[in-house]
């Protein structure tokens, strides 16, 4: 019995020592990824709910919509008129709100991002020509 009590004692001590470990996050977390809205140098619209913009000379991220947005219906190039940012920086959804205009059109349509993410080089190189901005 003071075995069986003395090895419980043990395994419990070895869990407890570890529970810190375990939860504490990982130094080498990457940093959430941004962009300073001067390097936007280009949009184009993949679907209602997709548009693309190139960041800088080499980044490529992409834009989900939370609902369809008007100013994206057909494929290709599209005008960003109007993009409110917080700060100077571009992390989040929130951080921006777009109208966007399908090329050739005066009328821009307000469009909410839901989503976004930098494309893997991989990921950019895989996208369709017309999609590339």
């Amino acid at each position: 019995m003071r075995l069986a009590a003395g090895a419980a004692g043990l395994a419990i001590l070895a869990l407890t020592a570890s529970a810190p470990m375990a939860a504490a996050p990982a130094a080498d977390a990457p940093a959430p990824a941004c962009f300073r809205v001067d390097q936007w140098e280009g949009t184009t619209a993949a679907s209602p709910r997709d548009l693309y913009i190139r960041v800088g000379a080499h980044d490529i991220w992409h834009l989900g919509m939370a609902e369809e947005c008007s100013g994206a219906l057909s494929q290709g190039r599209v005008r960003v008129d109007a993009f409110i940012v917080s700060g100077g920086f571009i992390c989040k959804p929130s951080d921006l709100e777009l109208s966007v205009a399908p090329s050739g059109f005066s009328t821009a349509f307000p469009c909410t991002v839901g989503e976004m993410h930098k494309l893997t080089p991989d990921e950019a190189a895989g996208l369709p020509k017309k999609w590339i901005p």
